[in-house]
């Protein structure tokens, strides 16, 4: 009884998810998800044991029963800033190293304007490889990214993640349903395309992630931004920030 009075107080926010356009009811962090937060921030885990801990973190602070592991890869970034914004302060600041002059500076990161001016991209894209033939891929999900062991640094990692969201291929003959193809087959594919069509695939999938920029100024009186466009800047950032 006293929990459900606890429970009861607890308050609960709507988010609702830029590709997806799913509406998802979200509450603070509580005390129980302390252990997700230690296993983020524990250096002896690898980045897919992290990447996993946040989806239980998320599944979690859900009121309506998500699986997160099939949220695109933006959706699940953007209801993790959400849920941080919610659990701590809407405005933060931390220090960082600035790329071009290698001086430590201080940035002020405000979630609100974060979420506001995130630029979702598509939820899935058709590319053309000649006149009668096209490749159909989705936006990468959290389980994607998990099964090339969360990391997307090198130019195997990211030819793996566009395997895995390649859904269809069509002729103007017939239409072929990759999804359910093994991954070797799909990277034979990938591999007999022109380095054109490559490119665009590769550009797809780099920015279904959610991309924050930081805004700081230096000791020259110059006003820069530096990108956080991989997934595993973006947790160094998060877990920064949950602390």
């Amino acid at each position: 009884m006293i929990h459900e009075i606890i429970k009861k107080s607890i308050p609960e926010y709507t988010c609702k998810l830029p590709i997806s356009k799913k509406e998802i009811k979200i509450r603070p962090l509580l005390v129980k998800e302390e252990k997700f937060i230690t296993q983020i921030n524990e250096l002896s885990e690898s980045l897919s044991d992290k990447l996993y801990s946040l989806t239980q973190l998320v599944n979690s602070c859900c009121e309506n029963k998500i699986d997160s592991m099939k949220i695109s890869m933006f959706d699940f970034q953007y209801l993790l800033v959400d849920i941080r914004k919610r659990s701590i302060t809407e405005e933060t600041k931390m220090k960082i190293q600035c790329p071009y002059t290698e001086e430590p500076v201080v940035v002020t990161i405000n979630f609100n304007e974060l979420l506001a001016n995130a630029n979702a991209g598509k939820k899935t894209k058709q590319v053309k490889i000649n006149d009668t033939t096209l490749l159909k891929l989705r936006a990468p999900n959290v389980n994607d990214v998990l099964s090339i062991g969360g990391n997307i640094s090198t130019d195997d990692d990211i030819m793996n993640l566009i395997a895995q969201v390649l859904t269809d291929l069509e002729t103007e003959h017939k239409s072929i349903d990759l999804k359910a193809e093994p991954i070797n087959e799909k990277l034979q594919i990938i591999e007999s395309l022109p380095r054109t069509t490559y490119t665009e695939l590769k550009e797809f999938v780099l920015t279904s992630f959610f991309i924050l920029n930081l805004n700081y100024q230096t000791s020259d009186s110059i006003e820069r931004t530096v990108k956080v466009s991989d997934f595993a800047n973006f947790l160094r950032f998060y877990s920064d920030t949950l602390t």
